[in-house]
């Protein structure tokens, strides 16, 4: 079955399903250069407009549930976190008008959509899942941290979101348990 069609903030806030539209995140993509062999960067024109669309669903709803924003929601009815009250604009001088979904969501939204076509970033760490304490063969082994996680988040999208307007929920935290040999 075909994602449902993207319905940003516009008219009807109880509607909205996507921080950015189609053609917003298929012109964020081409104004990116291009990647290397060494550094590979996902393939958004190699998508299905159906795949994008999936993508950007997913990356919105991600956004909605990874992050810690400030501020408030706008609206009582209002589908999706953003837009939001109290937020100040990049530069710090003048509050974001509280019916827009800023530039700087609309770009991490569509980087996240880039990402989430090449690999499922919400998926388990093997490692977690597996419980792989270690593993030794002769005189090579192989010991894993025991906080290792997989980052839902890219650093790419945590870049393009201004540190005052929210971060990413962690599964860790500073705080360690005590445990005695």
């Amino acid at each position: 079955m075909p994602p449902s069609a993207l319905v940003q903030y516009v008219d009807n806030p109880a509607l909205a399903n996507a921080y950015c539209s189609l053609a917003f995140a298929t012109q964020f993509d081409l104004d990116r250069p291009a990647g290397t062999a060494a550094v590979p960067v996902p393939t958004w024109s190699s998508a299905t407009s159906v795949q994008q669309t999936a993508a950007i669903l997913w990356a919105t709803k991600l956004m909605d549930r990874l992050w810690h924003w400030t501020g408030y929601p706008t609206d009582a009815v209002q589908a999706l976190l953003w837009p939001r009250g109290g937020i100040l604009n990049v530069n710090g001088w003048v509050y974001i008008d509280l019916h827009t979904v800023p530039p700087e969501i609309q770009q991490a939204t569509a980087e996240y959509a880039r990402q989430l076509l090449v690999s499922d970033r919400t998926a388990d760490s093997e490692i977690e899942t597996q419980g792989v304490l270690g593993l030794k063969a002769g005189s090579v082994s192989l010991t894993f941290k025991p906080s290792v996680f997989a980052k839902q988040v890219p650093d790419s999208v945590y870049a393009l979101v201004p540190q005052m307007w929210g971060y990413p929920r962690s599964r860790t935290s500073g705080m360690r348990h005590l445990m005695r040999a």
